[in-house]
């Protein structure tokens, strides 16, 4: 008791994973532009780990859980995959579904049971 849990996304991030891509696999996953230049919406590193900290000690999150985040605030629920894709933020219903998170707990514990 008295443990919660959210979801953080921390954005895309330009990190040292991205060293050993090829300049033009960086360029087909709009990493890039044909110049070199880093794609803007990508955050910094501690851009990226805002989030997961403002979640950590928010006051305002205290006691409560079953919640996603972004950009250190509440993440949108959008319709669908294209508006998600479209808008590059917010999440999709099953991501804050209790039935499918209480799903993913017993499959976790029976993955785990003989460790």
């Amino acid at each position: 008791q008295g443990i919660f849990s959210n979801g953080v996304h921390p954005g895309e991030i330009i990190t040292d994973l991205q060293r050993h891509m090829s300049d033009e696999d960086k360029l087909k996953f709009d990493l890039i532009d044909k110049d070199g230049n880093v794609n803007p919406r990508f955050k910094s590193v501690e851009q990226g780990a805002s989030t997961s900290i403002w979640a950590a000690v928010s006051e305002e999150l205290e006691g409560k859980g079953g919640m996603y985040f972004e950009d250190c605030g509440y993440s949108e629920l959008r319709q669908n995959f294209e508006e998600a894709l479209k808008t590059r933020n917010g999440h999709l219903s099953y991501l804050i579904d209790e039935q499918k998170a209480l799903e993913l707990w017993n499959l976790s514990l029976e993955l785990v049971k003989n460790l």
